[in-house]
């Protein structure tokens, strides 16, 4: 049934080309499991210049921590903003191709760090974020 409703929302995509995601939003439960993701549709063009940067970031909570990742889709410069970073944090950025290969990994020592992914082909990623021994990974597409 899962599978069913991601092929959906693909064909949705693929089948409706001016229409695409404004917002992402999630529900969490009092234990603090997400329960609910809901994805809010607009019309391309639509969205004024100051949403436009929002569009194409991806954020979640780690812990306390709330990550940004931006932009997304990127032509190769990727920006892993971690809000509420303190200096004792400890982690690791990697980007694995899809066939789990390491592309490049690199150090978390401030709030930004910068991904450079640009000598890699088109086509998409995985960006896995390791601090302080929790672990979280995003969908990168490159163009």
């Amino acid at each position: 049934m899962k599978h069913l409703i991601h092929f959906i929302f693909l064909l949705i995509f693929i089948v409706c080309p001016e229409v695409s995601a404004k917002k992402v939003t999630y529900t969490y439960d009092n234990a603090g499991n997400r329960i609910k993701r809901e994805i809010v549709l607009s019309p391309k063009g639509k969205a004024s210049q100051e949403n436009a940067h929002e569009m194409q970031s991806v954020s979640d909570m780690m812990a306390d921590k709330n990550i940004r990742i931006h932009p997304n889709p990127t032509t190769g410069m990727l920006r892993v903003e971690i809000i509420n970073y303190e200096s004792d944090d400890l982690g690791n950025i990697y980007v694995y191709s899809i066939n789990g290969n390491t592309i490049t990994q690199s150090k978390i020592s401030s709030q930004l760090t910068d991904i450079d992914i640009s000598s890699s082909p088109n086509g998409i990623y995985l960006l896995n974020i390791q601090l302080n021994g929790t672990s979280i990974t995003w969908r990168v597409i490159k163009q």
